[in-house]
């Protein structure tokens, strides 16, 4: 599979949170194990267009962040049953970006949680 692209001078996005579409997909392996790296896209608002990168550790369990972030993106999870993480691409969800201090004092924008998007038959909800 093809990595991931990331660039390298882009100015940080605003915390907050943002429509989002899966773009890519990988599969990668670090330090503390095999993990899925998701390429996100802003899709509406003054942000559209800017570039996230949001990474789970591939478990299978149906607690796991990266079960709840499929399940947001419409893919539920069930005990028992393969995961095609591929099938994530071009489904949408919103995600929750925060800031973390990096060791060279710079920031980053970190993808901290995604959810559904609200449904076009309920109000959404305050946060």
């Amino acid at each position: 599979m093809k990595g991931i692209a990331m660039e390298t001078t882009h100015a940080v996005l605003p915390a907050g949170e943002y429509p989002v579409r899966v773009t890519q997909v990988e599969d990668a392996n670090g330090p503390f194990g095999a993990y899925v790296r998701l390429a996100l896209e802003v899709a509406e608002g003054a942000h559209v267009g800017a570039r996230l990168v949001a990474c789970a550790h591939a478990s299978l369990d149906t607690r796991s962040k990266l079960a709840r972030w499929s399940a947001a993106f419409g893919y539920p999870w069930s005990p028992g049953h393969s995961v095609d993480t591929a099938r994530l691409v071009g489904t949408t969800g919103i995600a929750t970006v925060t800031h973390k201090a990096k060791n060279d004092g710079s920031v980053a924008a970190v993808v901290s949680d995604i959810r559904p998007e609200p449904s076009p038959f309920e109000p959404e909800r305050d946060r």
